[in-house]
């Protein structure tokens, strides 16, 4: 399994931004052992468009990452209609799911964040799509997102009970009604290491009030990641939005940008 977050953030104005954040780490039923670099969010670059997952690493990125495409192309999801968005990605993954004989593939929920229009009239919707192996069937439902304040929207994956405690005892702090506290709660359980199925770097993408989603770098433990994948130190910083590991915004990191050094 994983852990995985949508937060939403809102500020005097409403609405503001709708990210999915996730851990990095793959393990194997059955088998000891993790990998610490595997992708579980994705982003169409030119549409209003998020994806995560948590459960089964096979069927979720490669599903994704083919909508994605399509979505790109603007084949499917390129209109204001929510319902029509939902259908396209919905017969997307049904086809894809019924294509597969002798399913070898186990449990899964994927995440779908999309925004509705632009700007201080937007909406961004949050559906959630999951397939159970006992029924061999994809249930889909739209989460409700409560546009009055600021919030962990959703948790899910293997590490839901230790994010739900951290947020517990954020939500008792001065700053529990903000993004940056419902971000905090996602690092503080993923720095506990008490869910053995999550590990990691986490990942980030987001919707903003205007413009496609986004991919965000995060600098965690000293060094910058991107999409679960460490950089270089020599590495430029490229053209993204950079997030410290306070999620504290960096914007686009200068050249020469070095973080502290890491924890021994």
């Amino acid at each position: 399994m994983t852990s995985l977050a949508a937060v939403l953030s809102v500020d005097s104005r409403g609405p503001a931004g709708l990210y999915l954040m996730t851990d990095s780490r793959i393990t194997w039923k059955g088998y000891d052992g993790e990998w610490d670099a595997g992708q579980k969010t994705y982003f169409a670059s030119n549409q209003p468009h998020i994806f995560g997952f948590c459960g089964n690493a096979a069927f979720p990125p490669s599903v994704a990452r083919q909508l994605i495409e399509q979505i790109e192309a603007g084949i499917i999801g390129s209109g204001d209609d929510p319902d029509v968005v939902r259908a396209d990605i919905l017969a997307g993954l049904e086809w894809a799911r019924s294509a597969a004989t002798n399913k070898f593939f186990d449990e899964f929920s994927l995440f779908h964040g999309y925004r509705e229009g632009f700007g201080m009239k937007c909406k961004f919707h949050l559906w959630r799509y999951q397939y159970f192996m006992s029924t061999d069937k994809l249930y889909n439902s739209r989460i409700e997102l409560d546009a009055t304040t600021s919030c962990l929207a959703h948790i899910d994956g293997s590490g839901k009970n230790t994010i739900q405690h951290f947020r517990d005892t954020v939500a008792r702090g001065v700053a529990a009604s903000t993004s940056r506290a419902a971000v905090w709660t996602f690092y503080d359980a993923l720095r506990s290491g008490k869910d053995r199925a999550t590990g990691g770097a986490p990942q980030l993408v987001g919707l903003w009030r205007v413009g496609p989603a986004q991919r965000f770098g995060v600098i965690w433990q000293g060094a910058r990641y991107v999409a679960g994948i460490k950089l270089p130190s020599r590495s430029s910083s490229g053209t993204i939005h950079w997030f410290d590991d306070e999620f504290e915004s960096l914007g686009r990191l200068p050249p020469g940008w070095k973080a502290g050094p890491e924890p021994a």
